[in-house]
């Protein structure tokens, strides 16, 4: 009884002295749902970086971006200022994360974009702008990232001054333009933004998106729970109600937070898998819990995620579950 008790003392010091507990390595062979991390409060728009070293997400206390570093269980605030959603994205070596920071000084708009870096822990201004601005567009064999203003498309090389060129930059994609995305409208970008075409346009506002593999494909959702998909060509698919699209790093296969309907009415989100051909399947039925922000692991056949309003992030392993066709 003496050791249950100081072990539950133990647990309480963890949570409430540092903001999280490792409640378990993941154990990847395990098909089973497994709680990986718990944090003190709960957490949104969780964006795990490539072999989970760190954990970018919003708390939901303070509404501040922050990173969790696995490792060493250290907690980074990397910003303080409002930032857009879907607006921060981890380089694909998973040790900075780009993000925007908006504000207004004497009346006068500034966005600024920014890196953070978390071997050195430092912020790195990349450029500023005094204009509002979309949300930013990342292709990761690209290393460009593509913004959409009133004056058109705007283009930022993710580069800064000590930065060693990547070998991955050198490996090209199939599509021949670029995704813009703004909270009303997606578009296709070519020949560096000179040429713009309209494939999306709404007021029902953009909350997140992602862009396939091979670039061909993007998916997004809308404010009032809707997923679509398109490809370049401007083919648009309803997938049906839900949130948070995430596609696969390298397979056609995209996860999403798909909704859980009482009629017309949105109760829930369990985990859904698709493909570029609108083949679907569930990979989760809870009932009760909201499952958002999912994540592929390093593994390629596991996924992380969080359940809204809670503070833990689960691991799903897709071995004994995955049934869908992959168009590779």
């Amino acid at each position: 009884m003496k050791h249950t008790i100081l072990f539950l003392i133990l647990v309480q010091y963890f949570i409430l002295d540092f903001g999280f507990i490792v409640l378990g390595k993941p154990n990847l062979h395990n098909p089973e749902v497994l709680p990986w991390v718990r944090f003190n409060d709960s957490i949104s728009q969780l964006s795990i970086s490539p072999h989970e070293k760190y954990f970018s997400y919003i708390d939901k206390k303070d509404n501040k971006l922050k990173i969790f570093e696995y490792q060493t269980k250290d907690i980074y605030t990397v910003s303080k200022i409002f930032h857009q959603s879907d607006s921060f994205f981890w380089s694909p070596y998973g040790f900075r994360l780009f993000y925007t920071e908006s504000s207004k000084v004497n009346g006068q708009i500034k966005v600024q974009l920014k890196a953070f870096d978390c071997a050195s822990k430092k912020h790195i201004l990349i450029e500023s702008f005094k204009y509002q601005i979309g949300y930013l567009t990342f292709y990761p064999k690209d290393f460009r990232t593509f913004f959409y203003y009133e004056g058109g498309v705007h283009v930022v090389k993710l580069d800064y001054p000590g930065m060693k060129i990547p070998q991955w930059q050198r490996i090209h994609k199939k599509s021949n333009g670029n995704w813009v995305v703004a909270p009303g409208a997606v578009l296709w970008s070519s020949s560096n933004g000179l040429l713009l075409k309209d494939i999306f346009r709404t007021d029902d506002q953009i909350t997140s998106f992602s862009i396939s593999a091979d670039a061909l494909f993007l998916a997004w959702a809308t404010e009032s729970g809707k997923v679509y998909m398109a490809d370049e060509r401007g083919d648009i698919k309803w997938l049906g109600y839900g949130k948070d699209p995430k596609w696969h790093p390298q397979k056609d296969m995209m996860v999403y937070s798909a909704a859980r309907l009482l009629g017309q009415t949105i109760i829930g989100y369990d985990l859904r898998l698709t493909n570029s051909k609108g083949d679907a399947q569930w990979l989760s039925k809870t009932g009760s819990a909201n499952e958002r922000w999912p994540n592929w692991l390093s593994s390629s056949e596991s996924i992380a995620y969080t359940q809204e309003g809670t503070t833990d992030v689960f691991i799903l392993k897709l071995q004994s579950r995955l049934a869908l066709k992959q168009n590779l």
